[in-house]
């Protein structure tokens, strides 16, 4: 799940024909005329449209996990056309239970409630006889991830945000106006070519999008910190144990 004080952490958004590629906090993306605010992140675009049109840059978001689908649905409501672009032919995320802090609901407000299953509100401890409770200001969060995911979906489509299945990324090049997108359709193994402004990669930290993109894979990226990778890419894993 990753932590969620830094929204940007497994998202790449990449310009190339700018010839440059970025990790971005989720206000850096893109600058704009109309301001989205959840928590702490904010997201706006300085691009001039009427309200009632999606004239802002064409977006493709590679990979239909929880970092993709809410990054679609803030561009989609800053007036942006977003398409998330997923490889499973039908969203079916495989049940995981994880323990998030208190800011999930802070960053994500209504939409992350319903994968909420259960509260932390204290630690306790048990060492040589002795035990000593640890009480939490603000509870800790037991989720279901797969909930979330599919909740994180709706939110987005119902901004206008598109969700299309079944396509493998295979490249992604610049044509000069934007990005050349390549895509297999898993279901007759064509490669179509889409035309973006801005790509998004949420496909996870061994991201195939930021190795189209140039960026070099990290070659421990379950044991090495981030101080030791020289692409930056690479995330240190917290795990909980409540036993």
């Amino acid at each position: 799940m990753g932590d969620w004080r830094r929204p940007w952490a497994s998202t790449l958004a990449f310009r190339l024909q700018l010839r440059e590629w970025k990790r971005l906090h989720v206000d850096a993306l893109l600058a704009c005329d109309k301001t989205v605010k959840r928590g702490k992140v904010t997201l706006q675009q300085e691009i001039k449209k009427r309200p009632d049109t999606k004239s802002g840059p064409q977006v493709a978001v590679i990979g239909g996990s929880a970092s993709g689908f809410f990054t679609a649905s803030l561009l989609a409501r800053a007036g942006c056309a977003v398409e998330v672009l997923e490889r499973s032919d039908q969203l079916d995320p495989t049940p995981r239970t994880l323990i998030v802090t208190s800011h999930m609901r802070t960053l994500l407000g209504r939409v992350g409630e319903g994968a909420v299953v259960n509260e932390i509100r204290k630690f306790e401890l048990f060492t040589d006889g002795r035990a000593a409770q640890v009480p939490l200001d603000r509870p800790d969060l037991i989720i279901e991830r797969s909930r979330l995911i599919r909740d994180l979906a709706e939110d987005a489509k119902s901004h206008g945000a598109m969700v299309s299945f079944g396509n493998r990324f295979v490249n992604l090049e610049s044509n000069g106006t934007g990005l050349r997108v390549s895509v297999e359709r898993v279901q007759d193994a064509r490669v179509d070519e889409l035309h973006a402004d801005v790509v998004v990669g949420a496909d996870g930290a061994l991201s195939r999008v930021a190795q189209s993109a140039g960026w070099p894979p990290c070659v421990c990226p379950r044991t090495c910190r981030p101080t030791q990778c020289a692409s930056g890419s690479c995330r240190t894993t917290r795990r909980t144990s409540t036993g």
